[in-house]
């Protein structure tokens, strides 16, 4: 049995494979890359951001807006970048970071469309 995903899970949009023995694995998602949207809104990281922080400030007074940190790292337009290893570390002060709109969010990268596609 797989237990149900938060509704702000990043890992609503993988597949449930099972081996052999029916231990359930997911597979790899497809993160929502950037795209250059007239609503996408950005912020300068103060040095004492996370993406967490970020996230519940973007999208407060939503349910859990903090939980959805990976929508707005995942949209950033450089590949250049380190990865994140850990998304509750201060961003760099002076980072430029795009926010994905609440519309975005919610329509096209949360939307019910996208996950039945995963």
């Amino acid at each position: 049995m797989v237990a149900e995903l938060q509704r702000t899970s990043r890992y609503r949009y993988c597949y449930v494979l099972y081996d052999d023995d029916g231990i359930p694995y997911l597979t790899e998602r497809e993160p929502y890359l950037f795209r250059a949207l007239n609503d996408n809104a950005s912020v300068i990281a103060r040095g004492d951001d996370h993406w967490p922080a970020l996230a519940d400030r973007a999208y407060h007074p939503e349910e859990l807006a903090c939980n959805e940190w990976w929508a707005i790292l995942d949209f950033q337009p450089s590949d250049d970048r380190e990865p994140v290893i850990d998304p509750t570390l201060a961003i760099e002060a002076g980072t430029e970071i795009v926010t994905p709109s609440r519309r975005t969010k919610a329509l096209l990268i949360r939307g019910e469309e996208r996950r039945r596609e995963a």
